[in-house]
């Protein structure tokens, strides 16, 4: 992340996370259409204590 880079670098968010998150929002698929590991991300989140909230467009899952 940073002033040059506006795409987020999903690792570097979940170094961030710590008891003091209450909550991580993620958008999937991405804004880029890529698919993220769900699974890896929210148990990263969980072990933090924070609640997980996936958000999904269904047509852009093809439905």
């Amino acid at each position: 992340m940073g002033e040059d880079n506006l795409e987020a670098d999903l690792d570097d968010l979940l170094t961030e996370l710590d008891d003091q998150t209450a909550l991580f929002i993620i958008q999937n698929p991405n804004f880029l259409g890529e698919l993220e590991d769900l699974q890896g991300i929210e148990n990263a989140v969980k072990d933090v204590g924070a609640l997980f909230c996936v958000i999904s467009n269904p047509i852009t899952l093809g439905a």
